[in-house]
Formats: C-alpha cells, structure tokens, sequence
C-alpha cells in the first residue's frame, strides 16, 4: 500500500517538476557531465542514467526511487524484528517520515535517511567498516548524510557509547553552532552554485515551542530505559542520544538551513519508541506508552501536513497516476 501510493502518485509533490528536470537532464548529457555542471549527488544521477538505458519515461524512474527506501525500512525492520514492535515502527514511519515525502517528494533524501537508518544499527554491534561504508552510500544520494559519519566515534570503542553519551551530547551542543557554521562556509562552496541557499547565515537561536517539542518524548523514553540491559540497552541508548540531537538541529539547524537533518533524529525515534512498545508486557504502562505515542504521531502529522498550508495542495485531492480522489 505503502509503495503504490507513493510511487504511483502522479508527479504531484512540490519536488516532482526538478526531479523530472534532472532525469531528462541526465539522459540528455550524461550522469556525468551533468554532474559536473550542478554537482547533484553521483548516486543518483548514476540511478537516473542506469534507468535511462531501458527507458525515457520518468514513471520507471519514480517507481524505482520509490521502492529503494521503503525496502530498505522494511529490511531493517525485518532484520532487527526481536527488538522492536513492527506495528508500531510501520506506524512512526508513515507518520513521521512518509507523508513528508508524499507531499515534498524529498527523493534523494528519503533513500538516504533509509540508508542511515539500516546502518545506525551497526553502531552498537561495533561495526564501523560497515556503518562508515552504508553512511557513505547514502551521501551519494544526499549530501547530507555525510554529517552522520561523525557517530562512527561510538563503534570504535564500547566505553564511549555505554559511559559517555551524556558528556559527548553536552560537547556537541555547545559545539553544534560552529560545525553548521563550518559547514555553510567551508562544505557548501564546494557543492556549487545549487547549494548556495545553505551558504547564508542567520546567527539567530529558534525558541520556539516546536523547538522544544520533542523534549516530552525523550524523557519518556528515558523512564523505560532501565528495562533494557546489555546489548539492548546499547540499541536504546544509542538511538535515543541519536533521536535527541533533533533538540539541537531545531536549535541551530535554522542558522545555515539545515533543519532537514531533523529527518535522521525521527528515523532513531522509530527505533527506540518500537524497542519500548516490544519491550513492555501489556498492562497499565504499556497502554499509556502506547497511546502517548499513537497520539504524538498523529498530532505530528497533522501540524506538520494536514495543516501545512504549502503541503495541503500536494496532498489534498491525492492524485494517482490511475485514478484521482
């Protein structure tokens, strides 16, 4: 269901219109060439020219790139099934993640964010060739996964993720103003003229509420963690430091226009709020958890889309490339 509504929407999210532009783009000079002139991520420039060889028809292309990411979470959610509760990770994903893409169509970055969440994974098994290996995958579908490579510091040595969370999400709140600084003036210069709207600064804090809004749900999750132990526990508490971060992205991502990052902090909230909702015996606890997240998710959605006066248009009638409702 999931795939059929989204690959065979009928090019009606905001960013379809660029995505046939790079397609016809790439088939009309070559993955290459075309790379060179708008440094638009090898990855998927090379998926665009591998499709071209069969067809010239951008649906093909929209199916593929549909079902890359959705595959993906599913395969994650298959491979890690004795941690986490399906249902409830299925329901974070449509909530947090899928309309996001039903109605924006952030391609590139869906695969990417899916790619990251596979390999968060191998973070707690110390497996850092692997993670570092899947990171730089996904960066060559969005640039932006690039940043997660710093998380490859916990899988080199078990301490750092088991003693030393708290210290290091101290150093990197405190730090985080100037890595989005860096980034704007020495990372997006290089990646041309296309990226230049991540090249301004603006030195303003968001204190906002929404900033703030995921704080309910990391002292939630907090209030479970003693339920897990050993590896376990390294799973939980790993994807809960990495799902906390969004606190620090809603702060100063604004500054350089960074803000999609959020995105991979929601893919951990996936993982940690199933871990719980598979940990739990069903009582009192679990009924309440359950609930408050159930509830979380779609008053998410909600704000963040049904409400979304630029979303709304993309979303509302939904157009399929058979049918209209």
């Amino acid at each position: 269901m999931l795939f059929f509504t989204y690959g065979f929407r009928n090019f009606s999210a905001i960013d379809d219109p660029s995505y046939i532009g790079i397609f016809e783009n790439t088939l009309s000079l070559g993955w290459f060439e075309y790379f060179k002139s708008s440094t638009i991520e090898p990855g998927y420039l090379i998926l665009n020219d591998i499709v071209g060889t069969f067809t010239d028809d951008y649906l093909f292309m929209q199916l593929i790139t549909s079902f890359i990411p959705l595959f993906i979470f599913y395969y994650a959610f298959n491979k890690y099934k004795k941690l986490i509760s399906l249902p409830m990770a299925v329901f974070l994903l449509c909530s947090m993640l899928y309309f996001q893409m039903l109605s924006v169509a952030l391609v590139r970055m869906f695969i990417a964010i899916s790619i990251i969440f596979l390999a968060l994974g191998y973070i707690p098994e110390r497996r850092p060739v692997k993670y570092i290996t899947l990171t730089l995958i996904a960066t060559f579908f969005h640039y932006s996964a690039f940043i997660m490579i710093l998380l490859s510091y916990f899988a080199i040595n078990k301490k750092n993720l088991s003693k030393k969370v708290s210290r290091i999400y101290t150093s990197l709140f405190l730090l985080s103003p100037f890595v989005f600084i860096a980034i704007s003036k020495l990372v997006v210069p290089i990646l041309g003229s296309r990226y230049q709207q991540y090249g301004s600064i603006n030195y303003g804090i968001n204190f906002d509420f929404s900033t703030f809004s995921t704080v309910p749900l990391i002292f939630l999750l907090l209030f479970f963690i003693k339920k897990f132990k050993d590896k376990e526990q390294l799973y939980f508490k790993f994807f809960l430091f990495v799902y906390a971060i969004s606190v620090i992205i809603s702060l100063f991502g604004g500054m350089t226009n960074l803000g999609r990052l959020i995105f991979y902090s929601y893919a951990a909230f996936i993982f940690c709020a199933s871990m719980v909702s598979n940990k739990i015996r069903f009582n009192t606890s679990k009924i309440i958890f359950t609930s408050i997240v159930i509830f979380y998710g779609f008053l998410y959605l909600f704000y963040s889309q049904f409400t979304n006066e630029q979303h709304i248009p993309y979303l509302f009638p939904y157009n399929n490339i058979l049918f209209t409702l």
